[in-house]
C-alpha cells in the first residue's frame, strides 16, 4: 500500500519526504507540497484522515487491511482539494 501511495505522490508532482526503497521505509508515507497543512485539514474535514507535521507535510499510514480503493479516494480527494485552491 505504500508504494501505491508513492506512486500518487510522484504522479502528482509532490515532494517525497519518506525513504522510497520498500526495504527502509516503515509503514507510513510523508510527502510535502505548497499549502499542504490546509490541504490536510481539509481532508480530515471530508473524514480523510492525515496528519500534517510542519517541515515534513502530509503523513499517512495504510495498513494491511487498506483497501486499494481507499488510497485511490483519498488521493483523488486530494487533488480535488489542491486543484480547488490554485495549488
Amino acid at each position: 500500500m505504500t508504494q501505491k501511495c508513492i506512486d500518487w505522490v510522484d504522479e502528482l508532482g509532490m515532494k517525497l519526504n519518506s525513504p522510497r526503497p520498500a526495504d527502509v521505509r516503515g509503514g507510513s508515507v510523508v510527502f510535502d507540497f505548497a499549502g499542504a497543512a490546509d490541504v490536510c485539514r481539509e481532508l480530515n474535514r471530508r473524514k480523510f484522515f492525515c496528519d500534517h507535521r510542519p517541515g515534513a507535510g502530509i503523513r499517512i499510514a495504510p495498513h494491511f487491511y487498506t483497501k486499494a480503493e481507499e488510497i485511490e479516494l483519498f488521493f483523488g480527494e486530494l487533488k480535488k482539494i489542491r486543484g480547488g485552491t490554485g495549488r
